[in-house]
């Protein structure tokens, strides 16, 4: 029997719901995603019997011993783009495309700026892709939300553009639509299905230990 949970990456939210229930399951797993009340966040946490404790996509390694099956965030984006440098060295430049009003991990900006940095790529973050966005030929746009590529794609299309050829794109996680959206999108992705699969594995065999969670860059037809 399995119960899910929506906290919001609202610590209060958590504690309410820990407090309510630690005593009724026997594991609880957690996407410990939270951008403010981070302390107290890591303290609702560490009320957790540590036995019943899974994280889910991104680790703590301050708390105590527990499960947790998690991306790498930084050091992942960087391996990913590095794969796909013969190709990214066609280009001029490299956008990532980070929202401000969605909360995401810090580290996505940390690992894009130090790839640029290590590969002297001129680099740039901005926090949205609007209808009246001029986009700049050959470079490569690392996109996020749904809705940024979407704009992305429609904006390409009208300033005459074309993905794969005179801009790239990238998207982060992976899609059946995006396998056919373009004729292929280029995605950097872990794989969220094997995620829980590993996940689920511990708490069958009653064994919490840490993985990471692989990650890559598929590419297809927009780079």
């Amino acid at each position: 029997h399995v119960d899910i949970k929506i906290h919001h990456s609202n610590a209060d939210l958590l504690e309410d719901f820990v407090k309510s229930n630690v005593r009724e399951y026997d594991y609880l797993l957690v996407m410990p995603h939270f951008y403010e009340q981070q302390d107290k966040a890591l303290q609702v946490l560490r009320n957790i019997p540590r036995e019943k404790l899974i994280l889910l996509d991104k680790d703590l390694a301050h708390l105590p011993c527990h499960g947790s099956v998690f991306q790498d965030f930084s050091n992942d984006i960087v391996q990913a783009l590095e794969s796909a440098m013969d190709l990214l060295k066609h280009y001029r430049g490299m956008t990532l495309v980070f929202p401000k009003l969605v909360s995401y991990p810090k580290e996505i900006e940390t690992g894009f700026r130090s790839f640029c940095l290590q590969n002297n790529i001129r680099n740039r973050i901005i926090p949205e892709i609007t209808e009246d966005c001029q986009l700049d030929p050959f470079e490569v746009y690392l996109v996020i939300e749904e809705t940024d590529l979407v704009m992305l794609v429609r904006n390409a299309k009208k300033q005459g553009l074309t993905p794969g050829r005179n801009i790239g794109i990238i998207s982060c996680n992976d899609t059946p639509l995006k396998e056919i959206l373009l004729d292929g999108i280029t995605v950097i992705s872990t794989d969220h299905e094997k995620m829980g699969s590993a996940a689920a594995k511990m708490i069958m065999e009653n064994k919490l230990e840490k993985i990471k969670s692989p990650f890559r860059l598929i590419l297809r037809n927009t780079l």
